[in-house]
């Protein structure tokens, strides 16, 4: 275990994702603010605040934190938490005028060295997902002696685009399910966006080509398909939207889970105790 603790605690980089526009979330940001500003919950914090807290709960203390629009307000957020806790962030921020994405941006921050570490923890800055992070690293550590460099957090459940209608023999309506959560069939899994990458699958990064580009972008994950040195981990709690995942993509998603007792669903006693005091300066109507 002492090698597994070395490599996730001091050989891995975590990096949170917060560049993104959020225009289906334009109308409660009045793109004034990123996405992860969005404050939520029965406690309300900003979005960034929840997606972080799982992490600085398993012990880290240091985050990269990738920008792109309007990046000071996800800036003035983390120095407030510096102020109270030991915690470093370091920003990985894209050009202005040049989008890079999420893979992008991680290889912008290791091409600029200001990520310095062997290792990527990708996380993606708009799910909140209470899973046990250091089982899924001893999964994707174990899996370096055989040949494997890279890892993908899968979910066996899928939201349906469209709603499920049920009628009986004469077509009459039984029962309505407004996009339901249905089980996938077996090998088929709904990608979290949360990925470990060794140093071998971010060489694969430099291979790409064509910016911007994410970590599941074919430029980039095909490499890891024909090699056959990516695997999926479906941990035993399966994760599934509602009951151990919260995504945030539209103003639905906010207004469903806009009032969630999030320290509950993260199952941390104390978000003060892990990230400090927060006072609000947003305001959403």
């Amino acid at each position: 275990m002492e090698g597994l603790e070395n490599y996730l605690f001091n050989e891995t980089a975590i990096v949170i994702h917060h560049g993104g526009e959020a225009r289906r979330l334009s109308h409660l940001t009045q793109q004034n603010f990123p996405k992860g500003m969005l404050e939520l919950g029965s406690k309300p914090r900003p979005l960034f605040d929840w997606v972080l807290a799982k992490y600085v709960d398993a012990g880290f203390k240091k985050f990269y934190i990738t920008l792109w629009f309007n990046p000071e307000a996800v800036k003035k957020r983390c120095r407030e938490i510096e102020e109270y806790t030991d915690i470093e962030f370091k920003f990985v921020e894209e050009p202005k005028n040049k989008r890079l994405g999420r893979g992008g941006s991680i290889r912008f921050g290791i091409e600029n060295e200001i990520i310095k570490e062997k290792n990527i923890l990708s996380v993606n800055g708009s799910d909140i997902i209470n899973y046990n992070i250091k089982e899924f690293a001893e999964f994707h550590y174990n899996g370096l002696k055989e040949g494997y460099c890279g890892t993908v957090l899968g979910s066996p459940y899928d939201q349906s685009k469209g709603g499920i209608i049920s009628c009986n023999k004469s077509n009459v309506l039984k029962k309505f399910e407004e996009k339901p959560i249905r089980k996938l069939e077996n090998g088929k899994y709904l990608n979290t966006g949360i990925f470990y990458l060794d140093e071998k699958a971010l060489k694969y990064l430099f291979r790409v080509n064509k910016l911007p580009f994410d970590l599941e972008s074919r430029e980039f994950i095909s490499q890891l398909e024909k090699s056959g040195e990516m695997r999926c981990y479906s941990p035993k709690q399966e994760i599934k939207l509602g009951k151990n995942w919260i995504w945030v993509k539209d103003e639905k998603d906010y207004t469903t889970w806009k009032n969630l007792d999030f320290e509950k669903f993260l199952r941390i006693k104390s978000i003060e105790k892990l990230l400090g005091p927060y006072n609000s300066v947003t305001k959403i109507f």
